[in-house]
């Protein structure tokens, strides 16, 4: 029997309630990035034993990405993945120090707060999955998302530029495009 199936087996359980999978890489087909072959650890048994428990909310940390990228959470799998954020570049450059906040509420949703350490600000709305509606509630596919993403537009002549430009550094402006 494994763990997920011990607390599965418990008197107390509820599928409704989260059980929290902390793994260090990400499984393919999940998050953003996590499709890299290092990342092929993990057995289709085991994918499909996640899957059929979409109380599950997996976390992962090898990559770290951006919590700016909606991609670092997906349900796409059956369950939930969520690759925590970069905490800081290599380097040690402090405009990249974010971490996520995680709340469970009592009517089981799990709330996801991205958090921006350097202003002390959230990033984003928070993620909230409301465990009780199951699969059929998942907001975080990409078959959901495909319906509200749009590309941008940018205005002619728009630009990606360069300033500053060292032997060993520039800054790059990026325009503002509309949705």
């Amino acid at each position: 029997m494994s763990e997920i199936e011990a607390i599965e087996a418990d008197a107390d359980y509820n599928p409704q309630h989260p059980i929290f999978l902390m793994l260090h890489h990400p499984i393919i087909g999940t998050v953003f990035n996590g499709i890299s072959t290092i990342d092929r650890r993990y057995t289709t048994d085991f994918v499909d034993f996640l899957a059929a428990r979409p109380n599950i909310v997996q976390l992962t940390a090898h990559k770290h990405m951006a919590a700016q990228y909606p991609q670092i959470l997906s349900q796409d799998a059956g369950f939930t993945a969520f690759q925590t954020p970069l905490t800081s570049t290599s380097g040690g450059n402090s405009h990249m120090h974010q971490t996520s906040f995680i709340d469970v509420t009592t009517d089981n949703k799990v709330k996801i707060y991205r958090i921006d350490l350097t202003s002390d600000t959230f990033i984003g709305e928070p993620w909230v999955i409301d465990l009780a509606l199951g699969e059929e509630g998942f907001q975080y596919t990409s078959k959901v998302r495909s319906g509200y993403t749009a590309a941008p537009t940018f205005a002619a002549g728009a630009a990606v530029t360069a300033s500053d430009v060292t032997n060993y550094s520039a800054t790059i402006h990026y325009p503002t495009g509309a949705v």
